[in-house]
């Protein structure tokens, strides 16, 4: 179980810093320049530029990950549905971006393996809690 969970700490501080910093270089730079992301790649979505990206990349996957990692370090109550749940954000995030550029890049691969990763983790932490 201590392996486990320290695999699920792992992908929920990654997946959080790497968001906050995703999210924080698109609200501060919402025309993308800043993280190279040309605004033609938003011309099929509803979105003008990356400032509400940014905010939901930030907040969704970024901030809420580095949350779960406390509330799994701490063993908080219910943190295997938590990083389930997280896992499901992660991977809803990256189909739907996937969807509305209609474009596939090497880190919608990585993106989507952490978050599958993340809700087979959270549900083998359950299985193993319901036999304790």
């Amino acid at each position: 179980m201590k392996g486990l969970r320290a695999f699920a700490i792992i992908l929920l501080i990654f997946n959080g810093i790497s968001a906050s910093f995703g999210g924080i270089g698109l609200i501060a730079s919402p025309d993308g320049s800043l993280m190279e992301m040309p605004l033609e790649w938003l011309a099929s979505t509803p979105f003008k530029n990356y400032l509400i990206p940014g905010i939901i990349l930030l907040t969704a996957n970024g901030i809420l990950s580095l949350v779960i990692s406390i509330l799994v370090i701490i063993k908080s109550r219910s943190y295997a549905i938590l990083i389930v749940i997280q896992g499901l954000i992660l991977t809803g995030w990256i189909i739907i971006q996937m969807l509305f550029i209609n474009m596939f890049h090497w880190l919608h691969a990585l993106y989507g393996i952490i978050g599958l990763l993340m809700i087979t983790t959270g549900i083998f932490i359950r299985l193993r809690q319901g036999n304790d």
